[in-house]
């Protein structure tokens, strides 16, 4: 054999097209072989086939390595046979130096976050994923709440359908995919791909921004793609992310759950002034911008005064301004409504966990369920003002004990109901304090005179005050024309004399048949106090210090002189006892709601 060089026409161990380079540009394998006088002895072939057989099977098996860890899944199409421990290990070696500078999902996402939170209103991102499954061109936008929209378009590309020249064999397409192409025309193979890409896959120029994600990073075919597409579109943004997809849709697929939020949500919650009982709407941080699938937030509310069954957890966008929140909610972005049942407790607790984006489950209390009904009629249920105090109150319920049976059973019934409610009200210790005081009548008769006359249960838990009240057993009318009703202001005065001092409100309840006792004999000829009590000067120091008092009378009386002591006492209410119910006295009063006045959503603990 004369002397020489031989060059094959394609390289035996990659399949790539030989050049002038002596060794080949991908695999490095020596492509010139210089040809001695002489004949090629069997140790000389057995020599090279041993080479030749080592880098085939180096060579494919960094792409089996790519595809899977278990060295014996893809085994059958490595070329030489399944590599043994150390040039599996060096094919393990091999699959981090192609993968290097290559990013996490977790980073990607990231990335795609930021992209999408820098996004000017009404533009978009254009993602294109090149995966194991073939090449998606996904266009993103974002809602008015921040929440990712994906939209598919155009159809995702199969590789099968675009390069049928690789297997229909799933686990040796991956193979080929990673790079085991040694056995296809790669010049075919090339050829193809660069006129495919541009003819069906590159989004046509939208504007948009645009991302090219290669995943699994180090694939040769796949790097090829992405860079093909990248180099296709101006400005385009090429990131390599490391790992099989998690999700078959590949990383936009998990997008939409695992994207951090991109704008917080709260709770709306409604405030109650202390002055007037107007209702406002505020809100309460729920999830805060950056938080991610699985997140948690625990918030604790206070049911509102009257509010029964279940109240309203309307979410909603974080960043609206609670002094910017318009009255009927307009100014509010909803994400979600849903219905809570209410606790007998006043305060509780509702524990929220972070599905997605735009997706908020409730874990506590237990039974909350989706709301059908729109937020418009949510916030138009709501009243603009309540009678009810939000905060700590001290309240005396006196009562004349004096009349027939029945009469004082009346008296004592309506107040005993109007506690029993308000026990549940307000069950936790001290937020509502009740005091009691009944009277007999004053017995004009020589040394009965200043014998004291009413009894008296000091403030208290409104449960022990019912409980006392079952004890103030009625007496029998001894003088017709008074009742010793001043007596009772003047202890009133004495038992919410520092409510304010100590800021709490003040709240008298007088249920009674007939008018005081003055300070002095009239021309009318009723019997003056026998202590001197002034129930004018009470009545106005009780309104100076702000003091509500509402009065139940027996029968409404006429408006007469004789009969001005109700209307002066009674100014925060005045009731005849056949015609009024607990429920009615409690708004009067300040400690429950009218009816039609229920707020349905939380209060801010």
């Amino acid at each position: 054999m004369p002397p020489g060089d031989f060059r094959p026409a394609a390289c035996p161990v990659c399949g790539l097209a030989t050049g002038p380079a002596p060794a080949c540009v991908e695999c490095d394998w020596t492509l010139r072989t210089a040809l001695r006088p002489g004949p090629v002895t069997t140790r000389l072939r057995a020599d090279f086939e041993t080479r030749l057989s080592t880098a085939r099977r180096r060579y494919d098996a960094r792409a089996a390595a790519l595809v899977s860890a278990d060295p014996g899944r893809l085994a059958r199409w490595i070329r030489g046979g399944a590599p043994d421990h150390a040039e599996w290990a060096a094919a393990l070696r091999d699959v981090a130096a192609a993968t290097a500078g290559a990013v996490t999902e977790e980073t990607a996402r990231a990335a795609l976050t930021a992209a999408m939170r820098g996004l000017a209103d009404g533009a978009g991102l254009t993602i294109v994923e090149v995966g194991p499954e073939g090449i998606a061109v996904i266009q993103a936008t974002t809602d008015r709440l921040g929440t990712p929209l994906l939209r598919t378009g155009p159809p995702a590309a199969p590789w099968t359908g675009l390069l049928p020249i690789l297997s229909a064999q799933d686990d040796e397409r991956l193979f080929q995919l990673a790079g085991g192409i040694a056995g296809l025309d790669r010049s075919l193979l090339a050829k193809h791909l660069a006129e495919v890409l541009p003819r069906g896959i590159l989004p046509a120029g939208n504007g948009a921004e645009t991302v090219v994600t290669c995943q699994p990073a180090g694939w040769r075919l796949l790097e090829n793609a992405a860079r093909q597409v990248a180099k296709g579109n101006a400005g385009a943004t090429l990131m390599r992310v490391v790992g099989l997809p998690s999700e078959q849709n590949g990383l936009t697929g998990s997008l939409r759950a695992r994207m951090p939020l991109l704008r917080g949500y709260a709770v709306v919650v409604a405030t109650i002034a202390p002055a007037t009982g107007a209702v406002t709407l505020g809100t309460r941080p729920l999830f805060r911008p950056g938080d991610t699938q699985g997140a948690e937030s625990v918030l604790t509310f206070r049911r509102a005064p009257g509010d029964r069954g279940a109240a309203t957890l309307a979410v909603t966008v974080a960043d609206q301004p609670s002094s910017h929140i318009e009255a009927d909610g307009s100014g509010l972005d909803v994400v979600s409504l849903h219905e809570v049942p209410l606790p007998r407790e006043p305060v509780f607790r509702v524990r929220a966990v972070l599905d997605a984006p735009g997706r908020i489950r409730f874990t506590e209390p237990g039974g909350v369920i989706p709301l059908a009904r729109p937020w418009p009629e949510v916030v138009a249920a709501i009243p603009r003002r309540v009678d009810v105090l939000p905060g700590p109150v001290d309240l005396v319920c006196a009562l004349e004990l004096a009349g027939s049976k029945e009469q004082v059973d009346r008296r004592r019934d309506l107040i005993g109901e109007l506690l029993e409610d308000l026990a549940d009200e307000y069950p936790e210790p001290g937020r509502l304090r009740v005091g009691l005081l009944g009277c007999t009548d004053h017995v004009f008769a020589p040394g009965e005179e200043r014998k004291r006359v009413v009894r008296r249960h000091p403030l208290g838990d409104p449960a022990e005050a019912q409980f006392a009240l079952a004890g103030f057993r009625g007496d029998s009318i001894r003088y017709a024309d008074a009742a010793p009703l001043e007596d009772m202001l003047s202890l009133a005065q004495d038992m919410l004399a520092d409510s304010s001092a100590q800021g709490r409100s003040a709240r008298l309840l007088l249920v009674a048949g007939r008018r005081a006792h003055p300070r002095i004999l009239g021309q009318d000829m009723v019997q003056p106090c026998p202590f001197g009590c002034d129930w004018s000067r009470l009545s106005r120091w009780l309104a100076k210090s702000a003091v509500s008092v509402v009065a139940v009378v027996d029968t409404m009386p006429g408006r007469t002189a004789r009969n001005r002591f109700w209307a002066d006492v009674g100014r925060a209410g005045l009731h005849a006892l056949p015609d009024t119910s607990p429920r009615e006295i409690a708004a009067h009063l300040g400690v429950g709601t009218r009816m039609g006045q229920r707020i349905g959503l939380p209060l801010p603990a």
